[in-house]
């Protein structure tokens, strides 16, 4: 998929006084970082969650497309840590960070909280033929395959504040050959549910 890289989105807006979307409930027992994505999900993707529709999930986590203007994960860390402000507190930024310097698989337990396919590199190239080429032959196996998906999303780890009450993580989304977005997201806890907040934060990019 041809994409095209927007670079850092500047306007940062805090969601106090703003209508909130719906919230989903913390899933008792489920780990913090798996609670926050199966919340961001069905938030996102409600429709598919609730009718036990697979969502398609990249296995390997990943913050490449952010990064890739960049150079390196160290000069992306220094500029994400200049959005640092009193809505976002530095150490989300940096527990964000921290956890997304590496490659590392998406949790397996995934599958427990929400109805997700892992799709790994190997199907990834099977169905598109070339690698990282998102051929529209490509997009038709993918849907003739998996008819009821949104698309093929992407997701990193999850920082969170000190608190615990603020999580943040980024999430791509690719439907087409030239249909796509992605950018950092931010969840608040409150009475035990996660909230997604009006703010753009960072990097993004759409195509």
């Amino acid at each position: 998929m041809h994409r095209i890289f927007l670079g850092i989105i500047v306007l940062l807006m805090a969601g106090c006084g703003k209508p909130q979307p719906p919230s989903v409930a913390a899933v008792a027992s489920c780990p913090p970082e798996l609670d926050a994505v199966a919340a961001f999900m069905r938030l996102n993707y409600g429709e598919n969650a609730s009718k036990n529709m697979p969502i398609v999930i990249e296995d390997t986590f990943s913050i490449a497309m952010l990064e890739s203007s960049f150079g390196s994960h160290k000069r992306f860390t220094e500029e994400l840590a200049k959005y640092a402000s009193a809505d976002i507190p530095a150490e989300l930024i940096r527990d964000f960070c921290d956890k997304n310097s590496g490659e590392e698989k998406v949790w397996s337990d995934l599958g427990k909280w929400i109805p997700v396919v892992l799709l790994s590199r190997a199907e990834k190239e099977m169905l598109f033929l070339e690698e990282q080429k998102w051929r529209a032959d490509g997009w038709e196996r993918f849907y003739a395959k998996y008819p009821d998906s949104p698309g093929i999303i992407t997701i990193s780890r999850v920082g969170f504040s000190s608190s615990g009450d603020l999580a943040m993580l980024y999430v791509g989304c690719g439907s087409g050959i030239r249909s796509g977005a992605g950018h950092i997201r931010v969840l608040r806890k409150r009475d035990g549910k996660w909230y997604e907040l009006n703010i753009i934060i960072g990097p993004a990019w759409v195509s």
